[in-house]
């Protein structure tokens, strides 16, 4: 029995390795899109919108955080600290909005009844 493979046969099994190497690639990058369906699907890393309120977003973020680290290990460092930045930026607009909202008008006084 010989070990040699033939040109064909070597040509052959490239063809197979490459095919099966290029549907794991496509099972992996299956399998990463479904870690990150609930970050996408409140428009995170689509180059949308937001479909959500920042508060929602950031509880998305760190509910799904742990879980992305199977598609990027850095993912759940980054966002425990980038995440309390952006809560303290929101809360302290939302401050600073509070603090600059115009004053109501004052109630007109009541006309005397003739």
């Amino acid at each position: 029995m010989s070990t040699e493979l033939t040109p064909e046969e070597a040509d052959a099994l490239r063809e197979q390795l490459a095919a099966y190497d290029a549907a794991q690639h496509e099972a992996a990058k299956a399998a990463n899109r479904a870690v990150m369906e609930p970050l996408t699907s409140i428009g995170l890393g689509t180059g949308g919108s937001l479909t959500c309120s920042l508060e929602q977003a950031v509880a998305v973020i760190r509910a799904n955080a742990p879980s992305m680290a199977a598609v990027d290990p850095g993912f759940p460092a980054y966002a425990f600290t980038v995440l309390p930045v952006v809560e303290r930026l929101d809360h302290k607009l939302r401050a600073l909005v509070t603090q600059n909202t115009p004053a109501p008008e004052p109630e007109a006084p009541a006309e005397p009844e003739a």
